[in-house]
């Protein structure tokens, strides 16, 4: 696949991949004047591909084992500020039980040096995250249009939210795992809680009915910004096949591409990602 001007297929291209961006140093210049850490382009990649996450946890562990220390501190520095980390945090245990003494020095040349961040105590912090997405009913902040406390247990729920952050405009999260869109909430829990997951098409399907122009707009925004538009291929072709009226309504939708004009070029586009997807999953290793 490529992704970010790298191209791989397996396990064994990935590690290649990020052992190039290794080579480059700990941090990596993006943009004019950014820097980021040289392995967080493997965050963005698990929030846009969980069919792309075992590839990635076998690659977290097997450069948290190379004999080079900014090899093992990147490793660190990724579960300490990845996104997705709770997502993989059973490879981090594997990398635990491996090197329990693991630490990332990065960033602590000071003089005197800084204390290294230990990745047992980085650890903890993810398996609570991932204990708590375990969970059947999920409790999220919201940041916006107020602040609020609000508990996730059925589909009601969740569109219940949905029409708030539709009615507000903007996201209520100030930003999801893959950006920032009205429903970027909905996509960051689906991507950690299995029945959140499995209920968004349905969600999206119903957001859709009503004569509501903002809430068609959210809908066709959350198919083309959200990661792991295979899961949304069976919804989009049902609307592309039977086409409804609204799908010649202009977009209005923020970074849309010229040829996205309207909300059907907008999923005939997400559509075609979703296919992309489904042909571009890992290759397993031969045997």
């Amino acid at each position: 696949m490529q992704f970010e001007q790298r191209t791989f297929a397996n396990i064994a291209e990935l590690l290649t991949a990020a052992r190039a961006s290794l080579a480059e140093g700990l941090f990596v210049r993006v943009g004019h004047d950014q820097e980021e850490l040289s392995l967080a382009w493997l965050d963005r990649l698990a929030a846009q591909r969980s069919d792309w996450h075992k590839p990635i946890g076998e690659v977290l562990v097997a450069v948290a084992a190379l004999p080079d220390q900014d090899a093992q501190s990147a490793v660190v520095d990724w579960f300490d500020t990845a996104k997705t980390a709770p997502a993989l945090v059973g490879y981090g245990q594997r990398i635990l039980r491996a090197s329990p003494d693991l630490a990332s020095r990065t960033d602590r040349s000071f003089d005197p040096p800084g204390d290294a961040l230990p990745f047992s105590a980085v650890l903890p912090r993810l398996l609570e995250a991932a204990a708590r997405y375990s969970h059947r009913d999920q409790v999220i902040l919201f940041r916006r249009p107020d602040y609020a406390l609000a508990t996730l247990s059925t589909r009601e729920d969740l569109l219940r939210e949905a029409q708030v952050a539709i009615a507000f405009g903007n996201s209520r999260i100030d930003g999801g795992i893959d950006g920032w869109y009205t429903l970027d909430w909905l996509r960051q829990m689906a991507f950690f809680v299995k029945w959140i997951r499995a209920e968004v098409p349905a969600v999206l399907r119903d957001l859709a009915a009503p004569e509501d122009a903002a809430a068609r707009q959210a809908v066709v925004e959350y198919a083309l910004h959200a990661g792991d538009k295979a899961d949304l291929e069976p919804l989009l072709q049902d609307w592309l096949r039977q086409p409804p009226p609204w799908l010649e309504q202009p977009a209005t939708i923020k970074r849309l591409q010229a040829e996205q004009a309207t909300l059907g070029a907008c999923l005939r586009h997400a559509l075609q990602a979703a296919r992309a997807e489904r042909e571009s999953r890992p290759v397993p290793p031969s045997p």
